[in-house]
């Protein structure tokens, strides 16, 4: 993407979108034109960047009143953990500069490998985050700065859950209480990717009838670059039919969709330029069982009832972790026929401005995680 008042850059993936999985092929065209003459231009370059940010916990002195103290900020950081250069066009032996023409659309070809292990991008409103993005930059002679232009990339990890068999497997997690109520939660495996629907059985065993007011489901995004963490609420709800239940037994199915959202996978990463940067990205369903309470509202009536409730003595949690996976290469790579390709202008690069993430929060639920209620 890329419109100034001197030149417009359009770039055009192989593809339909910009989303890439790590270890594949970014390939596509530059379409560069001059919209008036430049001095001098010596090449054109591609860069695909890779950037965290996160913040760390500082101290400084300052002075009021005439009295220093020692005041407690955030230090934000943005640091590149990867750079890759390519070369699209480049004047030839003997020539001082590109013979550019302004009013001529210029197309050329590129394409680069992505490395194999790398983050998932974890766009957030601030910090801590993940973001990729690539750049076309004009390389112009030292006295005058490079003319850069940028667009946003999306890449996830390569998690195939079929080369993860322990996630393939039938699992149960149960947990009990004082009261002897016992929940058991069977699953059938515990890899999923986005979209997919999770279909599960919770069994109860209640020999003192107590009464379960409701059961709630949580499914976490828990996520850590370097010290910074965050947890995000990706899906919450209650188990259906078992509502203001006393029963001794009952055997459940249920079943939930994981998310209509393309969530970056379950992975770890360890990796760098100059600095080593750690991600780690994981997920977990939380039910958590609670028991009514003593005294029940009889709307009609408008009073409380007398009727004894048996309580719990305090909820039960049960976390599952679960793991997210991508969908395979095929599913990301191009599409046969005419219209398998986006294009985007890009955006010019101020040299003064910070380049904030895009947000994350419109994907998620909830961003900020809260006690259960």
């Amino acid at each position: 993407m890329g419109n100034n008042n001197s030149s417009r850059v359009v770039l055009t993936f192989d593809r339909l979108n910009s989303n890439f999985l790590a270890g594949e092929l970014v390939s596509g065209s530059v379409q560069f034109e001059m919209l008036e003459q430049f001095d001098k231009v010596h090449a054109v370059y591609l860069e695909i960047v890779g950037e965290a940010g996160y913040t760390t916990e500082e101290r400084r002195t300052i002075t009021v009143d005439a009295k220093q103290k020692v005041e407690i900020y955030a230090k934000n950081h943005n640091v590149l953990f990867l750079k890759t250069r390519i070369t699209v066009k480049r004047r030839e032996a003997g020539e001082q500069n590109l013979p550019l023409v302004p009013g001529i659309i210029y197309n050329w070809p590129f394409q680069v490998q992505l490395p194999q292990h790398l983050p998932p991008t974890l766009h957030e409103v601030d910090y801590p985050y993940i973001k990729y993005y690539i750049q076309s930059v004009i390389d112009r002679p030292w006295y005058k700065r490079n003319s850069e232009w940028k667009h946003a990339l999306s890449i996830f990890p390569d998690m195939n859950l079929q080369y993860i068999p322990d996630v393939q497997q039938l699992a149960q997690f149960s947990n009990a209480n004082r009261e002897e109520i016992d929940i058991q939660i069977i699953f059938p495996k515990l890899g999923y990717v986005p979209n997919e629907t999770l279909v599960s059985t919770i069994e109860i065993k209640n020999p003192n009838q107590i009464t379960i007011k409701h059961i709630q489901i949580f499914l976490y995004q828990h996520y850590r670059i370097q010290n910074n963490a965050r947890t995000n609420i990706i899906f919450s709800s209650t188990i259906p039919d078992i509502q203001k239940f006393n029963d001794v037994q009952i055997s459940k199915p249920f079943s939930f969709v994981v998310s209509s959202v393309n969530l970056p996978p379950t992975s770890n990463y360890i990796g760098g330029i100059d600095q080593a940067i750690t991600v780690n990205v994981s997920y977990e369903l939380r039910f958590v069982i609670k028991g009514q309470e003593p005294n029940l509202w009889d709307r009609v009536s408008g009073y409380f009832s007398s009727i004894p409730v048996k309580q719990l003595s305090s909820d039960i949690n049960i976390s599952v972790p679960i793991t997210i996976g991508t969908f395979p290469h095929q599913q990301y790579s191009p599409n046969d026929g005419a219209s398998s390709s986006a294009q985007f202008l890009l955006t010019p690069s101020a040299p003064s401005e910070e380049d904030l993430p895009p947000s994350y929060e419109s994907l998620v639920h909830n961003s900020s995680v809260k006690t259960p209620i």
